[in-house]
């Protein structure tokens, strides 16, 4: 698998875990959770995985397009 694949796959994941832990706390089984600490969970899990990544694939996309 090439990292766009990685990427995609990790972000579909990482949106799939968002919403259904926003329904379980509409739902009243998160606790004490909020909206909030659950979708910055989100972004931070985001941010971790794949701004290096994603990085990586732009950069490596801009290279190619270049020297071609």
């Amino acid at each position: 698998m090439k990292n766009k694949d990685y990427s995609k796959w990790l972000k579909l994941i990482i949106v799939v875990f968002a919403v259904v832990a926003s329904v379980l706390k509409w739902l009243g089984f998160m606790g004490s959770a909020t909206i909030t600490e659950i979708w910055q969970v989100a972004g931070f899990a985001y941010a971790i995985s794949l701004g290096t990544m994603d990085f990586n694939i732009c950069k490596d996309n801009f290279r190619e397009n270049k020297n071609d």
